[in-house]
């Protein structure tokens, strides 16, 4: 597997327009940085209470299931990602820590 690779020019890079310049990093490498998917999926990502979180979680698993429908991969595995997030929060019955840490370390790239 290759890495993530951090020297493209993610300002104006639209991964829908040039998917195989995606790589798959480990864990949230890269999530933040590949549009237009990120300005899709963050919205999305709300936590303030279980109720929102489990809408939010329900919204992007959705996503996830269009994107495959679409045949967009990189789509596909960036609601991935995220959902994948909000299940290790979940798992852990901790929403306000989870806000408090993850959602704030989003919001500044919004």
């Amino acid at each position: 597997m290759r890495a993530f690779d951090y020297d493209l020019d993610y300002k104006n890079l639209d991964f829908r327009m040039q998917p195989e310049l995606y790589r798959v990093g480990r864990g949230e490498q890269g999530v933040l940085l590949v549009e237009p998917y990120k300005s899709e999926i963050l919205p999305h990502w709300r936590f303030a209470t279980p109720d929102i979180a489990t809408e939010s979680s329900e919204t992007i698993y959705q996503m996830f299931l269009d994107y495959l429908a679409d045949g967009d991969f990189v789509g596909a595995d960036m609601a991935h990602i995220f959902k994948q997030k909000w299940d290790l929060c979940r798992e852990n019955k901790d929403y306000l820590t989870m806000k408090a840490e993850h959602c704030e370390r989003y919001k500044e790239f919004e």
